[in-house]
């Protein structure tokens, strides 16, 4: 295959992953999902998975062995591939720990047999009827078509890339945000007990008002952003994301406390 043909049938393969994926994990959580890191549709760690196996065992034909290559190989690349992700992102994006027999949660031995036997499927089967498919595309035309997806997918790549640090900044933020907030809170506390301040002040005070604000504001965003990852990967790991959805500081109970202080403040001046 010229290397024209190669791009192309990288990103037919991407599509076809992407396709499997969403229908099975849609049936399984029995809602629509788009699956995969990107937002388009596609995989490119299926289109290089395919493309690995066309340079690695197109003319093997015997299905014993591709099965037991692509059982071996494919595994390998899953595995190279979870801890690229979570190097990158510091985020594993997939989880096969409560699988019987797994290696490190990155792969286990049931998506190991699929591989094999997606191997199997795709070289004597898909492949061969796919390859004639794209050989009816005039060269010149796929130079064309290449460029077009290529730029398309490259520009799906960095906004993708961009949303999931701006998750990690926009946590960092509200990390900083809630610290504000127990400082300011903590200093109308001991004005508020010392007197110094009407009751209420301490309700209305602006500067908290403003911080509960921005608050809930970047918490709205992250939560829609991290909606389409959750729905896409649903065993996905990240101390930061974890920490922010079940450990996070809800400033509305914090704003409570300032009802509290208030009673205080009231019942201290009615003795």
């Amino acid at each position: 295959m010229t290397l024209s043909y190669l791009l192309f049938s990288f990103i037919i393969y991407s599509i076809v992953g992407w396709l499997i994926e969403s229908i099975y994990k849609s049936i399984i959580e029995k809602k629509l999902i788009n699956s995969g890191f990107l937002y388009g549709p596609w995989c490119p760690i299926y289109g290089f998975g395919a493309i690995l196996i066309l340079l690695s065992f197109l003319k093997i034909k015997n299905p014993v062995w591709l099965f037991l290559l692509g059982f071996v190989i494919l595994s390998l690349w899953e595995y190279c591939v979870s801890i690229f992700l979570e190097k990158i992102f510091h985020t594993k994006y997939w989880d096969y720990s409560k699988e019987k027999i797994n290696l490190n949660g990155r792969i286990c031995l049931k998506n190991s047999i699929y591989w094999g036997i997606l191997t199997v499927i795709f070289i004597l089967f898909i492949n061969p009827n796919v390859t004639k498919l794209i050989y009816k595309i005039p060269h010149q035309i796929l130079i064309y078509i290449n460029i077009s997806l290529y730029l398309i997918l490259s520009i799906d790549t960095i906004m993708s890339c961009l949303k999931i640090h701006s998750i990690n900044r926009s946590i960092e933020k509200l990390k900083q945000i809630n610290k504000d907030f127990k400082y300011k809170l903590a200093k109308v506390k001991h004005e508020a007990k010392s007197k110094l301040v009407d009751s209420k002040n301490v309700v209305h005070n602006a500067e908290l008002e403003l911080l509960i604000k921005e608050h809930n504001k970047i918490s709205l965003k992250i939560y829609k952003r991290l909606a389409r990852l959750i729905k896409a990967f649903p065993t996905i790991k990240s101390d930061k994301i974890n920490k922010f959805l079940n450990n996070k500081i809800e400033i509305e109970d914090l704003k409570e406390k300032i009802n509290e202080i208030k009673d205080k403040i009231k019942k201290s001046r009615n003795k």
